[in-house]
């Protein structure tokens, strides 16, 4: 209750930024870790943990979903779709490549297996399935274990990050209530 009263007084009392720094720094540090470790736990799921997908393909369609065009550099980001006999919805791969190692590997008509997200990503994010491995006649087209191996670094900035501002705000809370303590005395 003492909190309640505190947060209350300091609400009228203190300065915007002063405020700010005291009491919605710590919820913006624990959404960020939260995302860090959604985003950690996403990057280093298990094979296992994927919905495995197998059939044949009905068709596929690749399409223009944004990109830059500035001056000296310009990208296009493209998904490939691709959709199987008798399921519904498509599954996506994402990037700004042509997709050739894949069209050139995969036609309509046939046999693949997909590991797509987990079914808990796509019902709580609303997104179509993200192809994370793309088997087709036993070879892997698309490889899971390589593709998380290139999201380590970010993982470990992430970690960095997280201690550092959790490190930083501690610092701040402990320094500003040594004031507190020592403007009551």
């Amino acid at each position: 209750m003492n909190l309640v009263k505190q947060f209350f007084k300091d609400l009228w009392k203190l300065p915007k930024h002063e405020f700010g720094r005291n009491y919605l720094l710590l919820p913006a540090m624990l959404t960020f870790l939260c995302f860090s470790i959604w985003l950690t736990s996403l990057i280093l799921t298990p094979l296992n943990y994927l919905t495995r997908t197998s059939g044949t393909v009905a068709s596929m369609d690749s399409v223009i979903t944004g990109g830059k065009n500035k001056l000296f550099y310009k990208r296009v980001d493209k998904d490939l779709r691709i959709y199987l006999v008798g399921q519904t919805g498509f599954f996506k791969v994402s990037g700004s490549s042509d997709f050739n190692f894949i069209t050139s590997e995969i036609r309509s008509g046939s046999q693949v297996t997909i590991y797509a997200d987990p079914p808990f990503e796509t019902f709580l994010f609303g997104r179509s399935r993200r192809i994370c491995q793309l088997e087709h006649n036993g070879e892997i087209i698309i490889n899971f274990d390589k593709e998380k191996k290139s999201y380590y670094p970010l993982v470990a900035f992430l970690i960095v990050i997280t201690v550092g501002f959790g490190s930083w705000y501690f610092h701040r809370r402990r320094k500003a209530a040594e004031r507190r303590a020592l403007t009551f005395d």
